[in-house]
């Protein structure tokens, strides 16, 4: 489906200062009044947010929202100018530039919205030379912002004057603008509204942030995580099967009551969000007004992002203490609650007491560690992900974190898409900035330098391990993850160790531990040392030599060597394993076997007390001894003998 497909793609917002005649200009273009209370028809001012559709002369149709212009409903004005696509500055003739017409443009600008045209309203209340003089005013206030050159339609909501040509300019602009941000992306719709209809059920209402849904979808609540299903769709009031990114959307819920949910919730596709308390940031400070006073690192502040408000505090990273009017930062925000935001969305920064507009920004990684100290790598990750660009954002980010990783879990950590991480990454592959690490039918990705940095970890690790602990044969592979980085999952280790192998760093011994190829050799040789020697000593004391534990203590051996020396001598057939704690050489053990068998023949049986004689054993030995010739079906005992099987 592309953009052309579809109508109403586009939202255009109102902005300006209280009575410029915002509501009565949406009112002349769409013939719908915004204003839906009664208290706001009353009063004459816009309370809540407002919205309509414009059939543009080209007909195309996009959304409009109009939004308070009071000072005490800034909030609002910041719910309602989130996902604008173009901006309508309204300034009234006969009152000129006013501090929430100053107010709404910095909020524009801090929210990233491109496009924006000014209609001059009320120009049948002035005359001609008083109309140029505003002009000229508005010409100079655009030109200190990221808006200069935008074209100022003069208009009047009373006499229709202006009318057309605002409609042209509106057209021309939509005509340029690229499909809405986020149109690929998952399903997102901070709510504005949500309310219940007798016979309908819930409903909630937003401006559809990105993705699209249809009805039948299964969405979740955030944050409650709680699962709705759509049972119809409106988009300004038509019915319709699926709606768009940039769409005004109307969604009506199953599964949910209206008291569960709050404006400031948001509705996405399911498993695509998470709750945030600590995000990193870029912060541009626009100062407090009337007030040249710095930012102080820490302080409380509002973040208002998509339709919620949040207290939280904005810490200035690298040993910055303050900033003055107009500087921007790195910063790192943690909240007093969680927002649902992504890399890539915008926020507006209100001071805590008094209330006023004091910056905005942009979130450019909801994964951060606590910490406000930056390495050269997060630094540049930082750049790059403000900057958009894709491949370095990629690259730092694998830098930074310094362990490799697939294309899903990078996605993730990016709030990116699968497809836009992978293409970064065959990009990098064929610069040969990066290395490609298969583990089956997985690909991890890492730096090349860090590779080699971490493939070193291997050796200095096994050194160490070796100079502490002399006389054991190796490591296990858990413990050696553990030693070098606990993130790692234990296949991303396995294919390191395989690297790592060839690279003559590591070996894998007989009994599957991990070694040093050098530093291993003296625990190899003091293992065949201990080996020989228990060796030795159990075949020169025959069939009843110590038990283990005592044979031990006997040499002053390691216990935790000589056991496995024990069992490897068991498992090279030197040894005979007669009982948990019993061995004896395997030459003498066949030699008791033979005699137990010609005994065994000679009488027709066994008992304890033949094999006694015949052996030389005690019951301490004799006891095991025919109990493992059981089980090793050499023979059946019967009663209190044994005969052959």
């Amino acid at each position: 489906m592309k953009q052309g497909d579809f109508d109403t793609s586009l939202i255009l917002g109102t902005a300006g200062h209280i009575d410029h005649g915002k509501s009565s200009l949406i009112n002349m273009l769409t013939g719908t009044n915004p204003d839906r209370l009664e208290e706001e028809k009353k009063r004459g001012i816009t309370i809540e947010l407002g919205f309509a559709e414009l059939t543009l002369p080209s007909k195309r149709r996009i959304g409009v929202v109009d939004v308070p212009g009071h000072e005490k409903f800034v909030r609002q004005m910041i719910a309602g100018a989130t996902g604008i696509d173009i901006g309508m500055l309204v300034v009234a003739a006969d009152d000129g530039l006013m501090p929430q017409t100053i107010e709404h443009t910095q909020i524009m600008e801090l929210l990233g919205i491109k496009n924006i045209l000014v209609a001059l309203s009320k120009i049948d209340l002035v005359d001609d030379e008083w109309l140029d003089l505003v002009k000229n005013d508005i010409k100079d206030f655009l030109a200190t912002t990221s808006y200069a050159g935008a074209r100022i339609i003069p208009v009047s909501s009373n006499t229709h004057e202006g009318k057309e040509e605002l409609l042209l300019a509106l057209d021309e602009l939509s005509a340029h603008l690229d499909k809405p941000h986020g149109f690929e992306q998952a399903f997102r719709l901070p709510i504005d509204r949500v309310f219940t209809l007798k016979g309908v059920g819930t409903v909630v209402t937003g401006t559809l942030w990105s993705g699209s849904v249809a009805t039948d979808d299964i969405l979740h609540l955030y944050p409650s995580n709680k699962e709705v299903r759509v049972r119809s769709i409106q988009v300004h009031s038509r019915s319709v099967e699926r709606a768009f990114a940039g769409q005004r959307t109307a969604l009506n819920l199953v599964g949910v009551d209206k008291n569960e949910i709050q404006r400031g919730d948001t509705i996405a596709a399911p498993g695509t969000l998470q709750e945030r308390l600590v995000f990193d940031a870029y912060f541009n400070y626009l100062g407090k007004p009337s007030s040249d006073a710095a930012f102080i690192s820490g302080a409380r502040v509002h973040i208002n992002h998509g339709t919620k408000e949040v207290l939280g505090r904005i810490l200035l990273t690298n040993n910055q203490e303050a900033l003055a009017p107009k500087e921007s930062s790195f910063v790192q925000i943690r909240l007093e609650e969680p927002l649902m935001v992504r890399a890539g969305d915008r926020f507006i920064v209100r001071s805590y007491s008094p209330v006023h507009l004091i910056g905005g920004g942009n979130v450019l990684f909801t994964e951060p560690s606590h910490r406000t100290k930056l390495s050269t790598e997060e630094l540049n990750f930082l750049e790059a992900s403000l900057q958009g660009k894709t491949d370095d954002t990629v690259f730092y980010y694998l830098k930074s974190q310094t362990l490799p990783l697939g294309t899903a879990e990078i996605a993730k950590s990016l709030d990116l898409a699968n497809k836009e991480v992978q293409a970064s990454l065959d990009a990098l592959l064929k610069q040969d900035a990066l290395v490609k690490i298969d583990i089956n039918a997985k690909a991890l990705y890492m730096d090349k330098n860090q590779l080699s940095d971490l493939l070193a970890r291997f050796e200095k690790q096994l050194i160490a391990f070796h100079h502490k602990e002399p006389l054991k044969h190796g490591i296990s592979d858990a413990a050696l993850r553990d030693l070098i980085d606990k993130r790692l999952s234990l296949p991303a280790f396995g294919a390191l160790l395989l690297r790592a192998q060839e690279m003559g760093l590591a070996e894998i011994n007989e009994e599957g531990a991990i070694v040093h190829p050098q530093a291993g050799i003296g625990a190899k040789q003091a293992g065949e040392r201990t080996k020989e020697t228990m060796y030795s000593a159990i075949h020169a004391d025959g069939l009843t030599p110590p038990l283990s534990d005592a044979l031990i203590k006997e040499l002053g051996l390691d216990s935790q060597l000589a056991m496995r020396m024990l069992r490897q001598l068991a498992k090279e057939g030197r040894l005979e394993r007669i009982a948990v704690d019993y061995f004896v050489s395997k030459e003498n053990y066949l030699l008791a076997l033979e005699k137990t068998k010609k005994l065994i023949e000679k009488h027709g049986f066994a008992d304890m007390a033949l094999i006694k004689d015949e052996l030389g054993f005690s019951r301490k030995y004799a006891i095991p001894y025919l109990e493992h010739l059981d089980a090793t079906g050499v023979t059946i005992r019967k009663g209190d003998t044994r005969v052959l099987r």
